[in-house]
């Protein structure tokens, strides 16, 4: 991982999910339902949401709007040699067409030996 160790940070966060002052949420999560999602993020801030601004929330959310948004998009990040866009399509299960059969065993065993007997809800669409 370019930007840092990705099991560091996920472990570290997920520990924690217990406090009060801690949501995790997963892009799967928010992919499946995001209207959904958004009211789990305004119940976990402790507002109330009318339909219309769940709506306009959602909308600003898009993966396409965000994409478009220099504020969302990281183009003011620098970009390191050989990695891809920061935002690449936003589709849940891509990696299929990226990953050979070997390559996804390989990310399995990787998995496997940083998760341990952690719980992640790890979702592989």
């Amino acid at each position: 991982v370019a930007y840092g160790c990705y099991w560091h940070n996920v472990l570290s966060w997920w520990r924690l999910r217990h406090r009060s002052n801690v949501l995790l949420l997963t892009y799967e999560e928010m992919h499946a339902n995001l209207p959904a999602v958004i009211g789990k993020v305004a119940t976990f801030l402790g507002k109330e949401l009318t339909s219309h601004q769940v709506a306009a929330i959602a909308d600003h959310c898009r993966f396409q709007q965000m994409k478009r948004n220099p504020t969302t998009n990281a183009a003011q990040m620098p970009k390191i040699a050989g990695e891809s866009d920061f935002m690449r399509q936003g589709k849940v299960g891509d990696w299929r067409n990226h990953l050979s059969e070997e390559q996804n065993r390989r990310m399995d065993v990787w998995i496997a030996e940083h998760v341990g007997k952690e719980q992640l809800p790890l979702v592989f669409v």
